[in-house]
Protein backbone atom coordinates (compact mmCIF):
# COMPACT_ATOMS: atom_id res chain seq x y z
CA UNK A 1 0.00 0.00 0.00
CA UNK A 2 0.95 3.47 -1.06
CA UNK A 3 1.13 5.74 1.63
CA UNK A 4 0.55 9.28 0.27
CA UNK A 5 2.22 12.72 2.12
CA UNK A 6 1.41 16.25 1.67
CA UNK A 7 4.74 17.16 3.40
CA UNK A 8 7.27 16.41 0.69
CA UNK A 9 6.67 18.97 -2.01
CA UNK A 10 7.32 21.62 1.39
CA UNK A 11 10.44 19.64 2.30
CA UNK A 12 11.54 20.80 -1.49
CA UNK A 13 10.88 24.11 -1.38
CA UNK A 14 12.46 24.63 2.01
CA UNK A 15 15.77 23.23 0.45
CA UNK A 16 15.43 25.08 -2.39
CA UNK A 17 15.26 28.26 -0.29
CA UNK A 18 18.14 27.44 1.77
CA UNK A 19 19.90 27.19 -1.45
CA UNK A 20 18.87 30.56 -2.40
CA UNK A 21 19.61 32.06 1.07
CA UNK A 22 22.86 30.55 0.70
CA UNK A 23 23.82 31.56 -2.42
CA UNK A 24 22.45 35.13 -1.85
CA UNK A 25 24.91 35.13 1.04
CA UNK A 26 27.79 34.55 -1.22
CA UNK A 27 26.69 36.60 -3.79
CA UNK A 28 26.59 39.28 -0.99
CA UNK A 29 29.70 38.54 0.69
CA UNK A 30 31.39 38.86 -2.08
CA UNK A 31 29.85 42.01 -3.07
CA UNK A 32 31.11 43.04 0.12
CA UNK A 33 34.63 41.83 -0.13
CA UNK A 34 35.08 43.43 -3.59
CA UNK A 35 33.74 46.75 -2.44
CA UNK A 36 36.04 46.47 1.11
CA UNK A 37 38.98 45.77 -1.87
CA UNK A 38 37.82 48.43 -3.82
CA UNK A 39 38.04 50.82 -0.89
CA UNK A 40 41.08 49.79 0.26
CA UNK A 41 42.59 49.86 -3.02
CA UNK A 42 41.24 53.77 -3.44
CA UNK A 43 42.43 54.73 -0.04
CA UNK A 44 46.08 52.74 -0.64
CA UNK A 45 46.17 54.81 -3.63
CA UNK A 46 45.35 58.12 -2.12
CA UNK A 47 47.85 57.78 0.35
CA UNK A 48 50.07 56.69 -2.47
CA UNK A 49 49.76 59.89 -3.86
CA UNK A 50 49.38 61.86 -0.95
CA UNK A 51 53.09 60.30 0.44
CA UNK A 52 54.32 63.01 -2.50
CA UNK A 53 53.59 66.03 -1.24
CA UNK A 54 54.74 64.90 2.44
CA UNK A 55 58.11 63.60 1.43
CA UNK A 56 58.51 67.18 -0.69
CA UNK A 57 57.84 68.81 2.62
CA UNK A 58 61.07 66.92 3.69
CA UNK A 59 62.89 67.88 0.56
CA UNK A 60 61.72 71.79 1.51
CA UNK A 61 63.01 71.77 4.53
CA UNK A 62 66.60 70.81 4.14
CA UNK A 63 66.62 72.74 0.83
CA UNK A 64 65.72 75.92 3.31
CA UNK A 65 68.68 74.99 5.82
CA UNK A 66 71.01 74.55 3.01
CA UNK A 67 69.93 78.10 1.72
CA UNK A 68 69.96 79.79 5.09
CA UNK A 69 72.98 77.31 6.59
CA UNK A 70 74.30 75.61 4.13
CA UNK A 71 76.41 72.49 5.63
CA UNK A 72 77.20 74.15 8.63
CA UNK A 73 77.09 71.79 11.33
CA UNK A 74 76.49 74.15 14.04
CA UNK A 75 74.08 75.81 12.33
CA UNK A 76 72.46 71.75 11.57
CA UNK A 77 72.42 71.14 15.20
CA UNK A 78 70.91 74.58 16.20
CA UNK A 79 68.01 73.85 13.86
CA UNK A 80 66.89 70.72 15.82
CA UNK A 81 68.72 68.46 12.91
CA UNK A 82 70.19 65.55 15.03
CA UNK A 83 73.71 64.31 14.20
CA UNK A 84 73.23 60.42 13.56
CA UNK A 85 75.72 57.54 14.61
CA UNK A 86 75.05 56.88 10.07
CA UNK A 87 77.23 61.02 10.22
CA UNK A 88 73.78 62.33 8.61
CA UNK A 89 71.80 64.88 9.94
CA UNK A 90 68.02 63.95 10.65
CA UNK A 91 64.59 65.94 11.46
CA UNK A 92 61.38 64.56 11.23
CA UNK A 93 57.92 66.90 11.18
CA UNK A 94 54.77 65.45 12.29
CA UNK A 95 51.52 67.07 10.33
CA UNK A 96 48.34 67.72 11.95
CA UNK A 97 46.66 64.92 9.94
CA UNK A 98 49.36 62.19 11.50
CA UNK A 99 51.05 62.10 8.71
CA UNK A 100 54.99 62.45 8.42
CA UNK A 101 58.51 62.91 7.18
CA UNK A 102 61.42 61.99 8.05
CA UNK A 103 64.57 63.85 6.71
CA UNK A 104 68.43 63.52 6.60
CA UNK A 105 71.20 65.81 5.05
CA UNK A 106 74.49 64.10 3.65
CA UNK A 107 77.05 66.91 4.31
CA UNK A 108 79.16 67.29 1.48
CA UNK A 109 80.01 70.24 -1.61
CA UNK A 110 76.85 68.61 -3.49
CA UNK A 111 74.65 67.98 -0.19
CA UNK A 112 72.59 64.44 -0.98
CA UNK A 113 68.93 64.34 1.11
CA UNK A 114 66.74 61.56 1.81
CA UNK A 115 63.23 61.82 2.41
CA UNK A 116 60.83 59.77 3.36
CA UNK A 117 57.15 60.56 3.69
CA UNK A 118 54.37 58.29 6.05
CA UNK A 119 50.77 58.69 5.44
CA UNK A 120 48.49 56.40 7.05
CA UNK A 121 46.56 54.02 5.34
CA UNK A 122 42.36 54.27 6.35
CA UNK A 123 41.86 50.54 6.23
CA UNK A 124 43.50 47.67 8.72
CA UNK A 125 42.82 46.81 12.25
CA UNK A 126 41.54 49.86 14.48
CA UNK A 127 43.68 49.32 17.37
CA UNK A 128 46.88 49.77 14.81
CA UNK A 129 48.12 52.78 12.85
CA UNK A 130 49.35 51.26 9.32
CA UNK A 131 51.64 53.89 7.34
CA UNK A 132 52.54 53.80 3.68
CA UNK A 133 55.85 55.04 3.19
CA UNK A 134 57.97 56.66 -0.02
CA UNK A 135 61.26 57.77 0.11
CA UNK A 136 63.03 60.05 -2.78
CA UNK A 137 67.01 60.42 -2.94
CA UNK A 138 67.57 63.95 -4.28
CA UNK A 139 71.00 65.37 -5.10
CA UNK A 140 71.61 69.39 -4.41
CA UNK A 141 73.76 71.86 -6.05
CA UNK A 142 74.44 75.55 -4.53
CA UNK A 143 72.67 78.29 -7.28
CA UNK A 144 75.43 80.69 -8.58
CA UNK A 145 78.39 78.50 -8.93
CA UNK A 146 78.77 76.22 -12.28
CA UNK A 147 79.60 72.45 -10.66
CA UNK A 148 82.71 71.23 -11.46
CA UNK A 149 83.48 72.56 -15.03
CA UNK A 150 81.05 71.67 -17.97
CA UNK A 151 77.39 71.57 -17.36
CA UNK A 152 75.31 71.11 -20.59
CA UNK A 153 71.50 70.61 -21.26
CA UNK A 154 73.01 68.48 -24.41
CA UNK A 155 75.79 66.23 -25.68
CA UNK A 156 79.45 67.40 -25.02
CA UNK A 157 82.03 67.00 -27.33
CA UNK A 158 85.70 66.69 -27.06
CA UNK A 159 88.43 66.07 -29.80
CA UNK A 160 91.55 66.67 -30.90
CA UNK A 161 94.19 67.43 -27.89
CA UNK A 162 91.13 68.98 -25.89
CA UNK A 163 91.55 68.77 -22.32
CA UNK A 164 88.77 69.21 -19.21
CA UNK A 165 90.79 69.00 -15.70
CA UNK A 166 90.83 70.94 -12.44
CA UNK A 167 92.65 73.26 -10.01
CA UNK A 168 92.51 75.19 -7.06
CA UNK A 169 93.43 79.30 -7.35
CA UNK A 170 93.33 79.62 -3.60
CA UNK A 171 95.70 76.70 -2.64
CA UNK A 172 99.24 77.58 -3.80
CA UNK A 173 99.41 73.88 -4.07
CA UNK A 174 97.44 73.09 -6.76
CA UNK A 175 97.86 76.83 -8.63
CA UNK A 176 100.86 79.24 -9.02
CA UNK A 177 99.61 82.88 -7.67
CA UNK A 178 96.33 81.69 -8.55
CA UNK A 179 96.74 80.39 -11.88
CA UNK A 180 96.23 77.28 -13.78
CA UNK A 181 99.36 75.23 -14.46
CA UNK A 182 99.47 72.15 -15.88
CA UNK A 183 102.16 70.88 -13.27
CA UNK A 184 99.63 71.38 -10.52
CA UNK A 185 96.12 70.02 -12.04
CA UNK A 186 94.07 68.09 -10.35
CA UNK A 187 91.64 65.70 -10.98
CA UNK A 188 88.07 66.90 -9.52
CA UNK A 189 86.45 67.86 -12.86
CA UNK A 190 82.96 67.26 -13.75
CA UNK A 191 81.79 66.75 -17.30
CA UNK A 192 77.87 66.90 -17.04
CA UNK A 193 75.50 66.33 -19.57
CA UNK A 194 71.49 66.36 -19.56
CA UNK A 195 71.09 64.43 -22.54
CA UNK A 196 69.77 60.44 -22.32
CA UNK A 197 71.03 60.04 -26.04
CA UNK A 198 73.90 57.55 -26.89
CA UNK A 199 77.23 59.70 -26.76
CA UNK A 200 75.93 62.06 -24.67
CA UNK A 201 79.54 62.55 -23.67
CA UNK A 202 81.73 62.04 -25.99
CA UNK A 203 85.26 62.19 -26.28
CA UNK A 204 87.72 61.43 -29.61
CA UNK A 205 91.24 61.87 -30.59
CA UNK A 206 93.59 62.51 -27.86
CA UNK A 207 91.05 64.68 -25.43
CA UNK A 208 91.33 63.69 -21.91
CA UNK A 209 88.69 64.32 -18.61
CA UNK A 210 90.75 64.81 -15.74
CA UNK A 211 87.53 63.71 -13.16
CA UNK A 212 84.53 61.81 -14.38
CA UNK A 213 81.36 62.40 -16.44
CA UNK A 214 77.36 61.87 -16.24
CA UNK A 215 74.68 61.91 -18.30
CA UNK A 216 71.35 61.63 -17.98
CA UNK A 217 69.38 58.19 -17.59
CA UNK A 218 70.29 55.83 -20.54
CA UNK A 219 72.92 58.53 -21.75
CA UNK A 220 76.17 56.85 -22.27
CA UNK A 221 79.48 58.08 -22.50
CA UNK A 222 82.01 57.57 -25.72
CA UNK A 223 85.78 57.43 -26.16
CA UNK A 224 87.86 57.10 -28.99
CA UNK A 225 91.22 57.19 -30.06
CA UNK A 226 94.01 57.63 -26.92
CA UNK A 227 90.81 59.51 -25.37
CA UNK A 228 90.28 58.84 -22.10
CA UNK A 229 88.20 59.71 -18.40
CA UNK A 230 89.84 59.37 -14.88
CA UNK A 231 92.01 60.50 -12.41
CA UNK A 232 95.72 61.65 -13.26
CA UNK A 233 97.49 58.02 -13.34
CA UNK A 234 94.70 56.37 -14.96
CA UNK A 235 94.37 59.32 -17.97
CA UNK A 236 98.79 58.99 -18.03
CA UNK A 237 98.33 55.14 -18.98
CA UNK A 238 95.19 54.48 -20.49
CA UNK A 239 92.33 55.28 -22.84
CA UNK A 240 88.22 54.73 -22.20
CA UNK A 241 86.93 55.36 -18.83
CA UNK A 242 88.24 54.10 -15.72
CA UNK A 243 85.83 52.25 -13.28
CA UNK A 244 83.59 54.79 -10.97
CA UNK A 245 83.94 57.47 -12.93
CA UNK A 246 80.46 57.97 -14.55
CA UNK A 247 77.06 57.82 -13.72
CA UNK A 248 73.81 58.65 -15.88
CA UNK A 249 71.56 59.99 -13.32
CA UNK A 250 71.83 63.32 -13.97
CA UNK A 251 68.43 65.12 -14.30
CA UNK A 252 69.76 69.05 -13.80
CA UNK A 253 66.94 72.02 -13.88
CA UNK A 254 68.59 75.00 -16.39
CA UNK A 255 66.78 78.28 -16.18
CA UNK A 256 67.22 81.33 -18.28
CA UNK A 257 69.30 83.83 -17.34
CA UNK A 258 67.00 86.92 -16.86
CA UNK A 259 68.16 90.47 -17.41
CA UNK A 260 69.28 92.30 -14.33
CA UNK A 261 67.06 95.43 -15.11
CA UNK A 262 65.00 97.12 -17.99
CA UNK A 263 67.16 97.99 -21.03
CA UNK A 264 67.95 101.42 -21.23
CA UNK A 265 67.43 102.46 -18.15
CA UNK A 266 71.47 102.24 -17.14
CA UNK A 267 73.63 104.56 -18.37
CA UNK A 268 75.44 103.92 -21.93
CA UNK A 269 79.09 104.27 -22.12
CA UNK A 270 80.57 107.00 -24.17
CA UNK A 271 83.11 105.87 -26.62
CA UNK A 272 86.64 108.09 -26.71
CA UNK A 273 89.87 108.47 -25.13
CA UNK A 274 89.84 107.72 -21.21
CA UNK A 275 92.79 107.29 -19.39
CA UNK A 276 93.27 104.93 -16.55
CA UNK A 277 96.55 103.61 -14.74
CA UNK A 278 98.81 105.78 -17.58
CA UNK A 279 96.51 103.90 -20.59
CA UNK A 280 94.46 104.82 -22.90
CA UNK A 281 90.93 103.07 -23.17
CA UNK A 282 87.71 103.51 -25.54
CA UNK A 283 85.40 102.99 -23.39
CA UNK A 284 85.77 102.97 -19.18
CA UNK A 285 83.20 101.29 -16.94
CA UNK A 286 83.14 102.15 -13.28
CA UNK A 287 80.57 100.74 -10.76
CA UNK A 288 77.27 100.65 -11.52
CA UNK A 289 74.32 99.69 -14.75
CA UNK A 290 75.45 99.87 -18.11
CA UNK A 291 73.71 99.28 -21.18
CA UNK A 292 74.99 99.37 -24.75
CA UNK A 293 72.95 97.48 -28.13
CA UNK A 294 76.10 95.99 -29.11
CA UNK A 295 79.61 95.89 -28.47
CA UNK A 296 82.50 95.05 -30.77
CA UNK A 297 85.65 95.38 -30.05
CA UNK A 298 88.13 95.24 -33.10
CA UNK A 299 91.32 96.17 -34.23
CA UNK A 300 93.81 98.12 -31.04
CA UNK A 301 89.71 99.44 -29.46
CA UNK A 302 89.43 97.89 -25.68
CA UNK A 303 87.62 98.99 -22.82
CA UNK A 304 88.21 98.88 -19.05
CA UNK A 305 85.73 98.07 -16.05
CA UNK A 306 87.29 99.60 -13.24
CA UNK A 307 84.51 99.26 -10.62
CA UNK A 308 81.24 96.60 -9.87
CA UNK A 309 80.03 96.74 -13.22
CA UNK A 310 76.84 95.70 -14.46
CA UNK A 311 76.56 95.38 -18.35
CA UNK A 312 73.46 94.86 -20.42
CA UNK A 313 74.62 94.22 -23.83
CA UNK A 314 71.10 93.67 -26.05
CA UNK A 315 72.93 92.31 -28.72
CA UNK A 316 76.10 90.80 -29.98
CA UNK A 317 79.71 90.77 -27.72
CA UNK A 318 82.92 90.10 -29.27
CA UNK A 319 86.60 91.15 -29.50
CA UNK A 320 89.11 90.25 -32.37
CA UNK A 321 92.81 91.23 -33.37
CA UNK A 322 94.59 92.83 -30.23
CA UNK A 323 91.12 94.45 -28.55
CA UNK A 324 90.02 93.70 -25.34
CA UNK A 325 88.28 94.37 -22.07
CA UNK A 326 90.25 95.18 -19.29
CA UNK A 327 89.14 93.56 -15.95
CA UNK A 328 91.33 95.75 -13.21
CA UNK A 329 92.07 94.40 -9.87
CA UNK A 330 89.27 95.20 -7.45
CA UNK A 331 86.53 95.34 -10.16
CA UNK A 332 83.98 92.91 -11.06
CA UNK A 333 82.24 92.59 -14.71
CA UNK A 334 78.90 90.43 -14.79
CA UNK A 335 77.68 90.91 -18.19
CA UNK A 336 74.25 89.56 -19.80
CA UNK A 337 74.33 89.66 -23.76
CA UNK A 338 71.35 88.68 -25.46
CA UNK A 339 73.04 88.36 -28.39
CA UNK A 340 75.67 85.80 -29.97
CA UNK A 341 79.56 86.07 -28.37
CA UNK A 342 82.25 85.72 -29.97
CA UNK A 343 85.68 86.27 -27.78
CA UNK A 344 89.03 86.12 -29.94
CA UNK A 345 91.94 87.87 -30.24
CA UNK A 346 93.49 88.84 -26.80
CA UNK A 347 89.75 88.59 -25.80
CA UNK A 348 88.76 88.87 -22.07
CA UNK A 349 91.86 89.99 -20.10
CA UNK A 350 91.10 89.58 -16.30
CA UNK A 351 93.18 91.48 -14.08
CA UNK A 352 92.08 90.21 -10.66
CA UNK A 353 93.05 86.38 -11.65
CA UNK A 354 89.71 85.41 -10.40
CA UNK A 355 86.90 83.46 -12.17
CA UNK A 356 84.02 84.95 -9.99
CA UNK A 357 85.34 88.64 -10.71
CA UNK A 358 83.99 87.93 -14.71
CA UNK A 359 81.09 86.42 -15.00
CA UNK A 360 79.23 86.57 -18.64
CA UNK A 361 75.38 85.29 -18.76
CA UNK A 362 73.54 84.08 -22.39
CA UNK A 363 70.02 85.75 -22.40
CA UNK A 364 67.73 83.69 -24.12
CA UNK A 365 68.75 85.58 -27.32
CA UNK A 366 72.32 84.26 -27.12
CA UNK A 367 72.75 80.76 -29.23
CA UNK A 368 76.16 80.49 -30.01
CA UNK A 369 79.24 81.59 -27.80
CA UNK A 370 82.93 80.72 -28.90
CA UNK A 371 86.25 80.83 -26.68
CA UNK A 372 88.76 81.22 -29.38
CA UNK A 373 91.03 83.67 -28.28
CA UNK A 374 94.79 83.40 -28.14
CA UNK A 375 95.17 84.96 -24.34
CA UNK A 376 93.44 82.82 -21.14
CA UNK A 377 89.74 83.51 -20.60
CA UNK A 378 88.67 83.65 -16.80
CA UNK A 379 85.55 83.41 -15.50
CA UNK A 380 82.14 81.86 -15.84
CA UNK A 381 79.28 81.67 -18.33
CA UNK A 382 75.91 80.46 -18.30
CA UNK A 383 74.03 80.47 -21.37
CA UNK A 384 71.46 77.46 -21.46
CA UNK A 385 70.28 78.32 -24.62
CA UNK A 386 74.02 78.71 -26.54
CA UNK A 387 76.21 76.58 -28.02
CA UNK A 388 79.74 77.13 -26.77
CA UNK A 389 82.88 76.13 -28.11
CA UNK A 390 86.07 76.62 -26.83
CA UNK A 391 89.02 75.97 -29.30
CA UNK A 392 91.62 78.72 -28.23
CA UNK A 393 95.04 78.14 -27.51
CA UNK A 394 94.81 80.54 -23.92
CA UNK A 395 92.25 77.59 -22.84
CA UNK A 396 89.84 78.85 -20.25
CA UNK A 397 89.49 78.63 -16.56
CA UNK A 398 86.42 78.35 -14.76
CA UNK A 399 83.10 76.77 -15.07
CA UNK A 400 81.03 76.64 -18.21
CA UNK A 401 77.40 75.99 -18.82
CA UNK A 402 75.70 75.98 -21.65
CA UNK A 403 73.04 73.85 -24.11
CA UNK A 404 75.77 71.98 -26.03
CA UNK A 405 79.48 72.45 -25.68
CA UNK A 406 82.57 71.86 -28.10
CA UNK A 407 85.82 71.58 -27.00
CA UNK A 408 88.09 70.80 -30.47
CA UNK A 409 91.44 71.22 -31.21
CA UNK A 410 93.84 72.64 -28.48
CA UNK A 411 91.05 73.65 -26.49
CA UNK A 412 91.32 73.46 -22.74
CA UNK A 413 88.81 73.95 -19.65
CA UNK A 414 90.14 74.21 -16.20
CA UNK A 415 87.68 73.94 -13.66
CA UNK A 416 88.60 76.50 -11.07
CA UNK A 417 87.56 74.22 -7.33
CA UNK A 418 87.37 77.54 -5.19
CA UNK A 419 84.31 78.77 -6.86
CA UNK A 420 82.28 76.47 -5.08
CA UNK A 421 83.40 77.57 -1.73
CA UNK A 422 82.38 81.33 -2.66
CA UNK A 423 78.48 80.33 -2.03
CA UNK A 424 75.63 81.66 -4.40
CA UNK A 425 72.21 82.01 -3.86
CA UNK A 426 70.60 78.37 -2.31
CA UNK A 427 70.96 75.07 -3.71
CA UNK A 428 68.79 73.67 -6.48
CA UNK A 429 67.49 69.92 -7.29
CA UNK A 430 70.61 68.47 -9.46
CA UNK A 431 68.91 65.06 -9.45
CA UNK A 432 65.80 63.55 -8.04
CA UNK A 433 65.01 59.78 -7.67
CA UNK A 434 62.75 57.64 -5.85
CA UNK A 435 63.99 54.43 -4.18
Amino acid sequence: MRVKTRDQPRGIVLVVTLLMVVVIAIILTSYLSLANQINSSVARSQSWNEAIPVLESGVEEALTQLYYAGTNSSLLASNSWTHGPDGLYHKTRVFSDGSYFNASIQSSANPVIISTGFVAVLFGPSSTTNYLRRQVKVVAQQLGVTPRGLNAVGKITMSGSAVLDSFDSSDPNYSANGLYVASKRKATALALSNSGASGAVSLAGSSFIYGSVATGPSGTVTTGGTSAVGDIAWDGSHSGVEAGHSVNDANVQFNDATAPFTYGSGTTPSSGSHSYGGTNYNYLLGSGNYNMSSLSLSGIQTMAVTGNTTLYVNGSFSTANSAYVYIARGATLTMYVNGNVNISGAGVVNGTQSASQCAIYGLPGCTTITCGNSGAFIGTVYAPEAALTVSGSGGVSGGFTASTITVSNSGQVHYDEHLTTLGGSGYAVMSWNEI
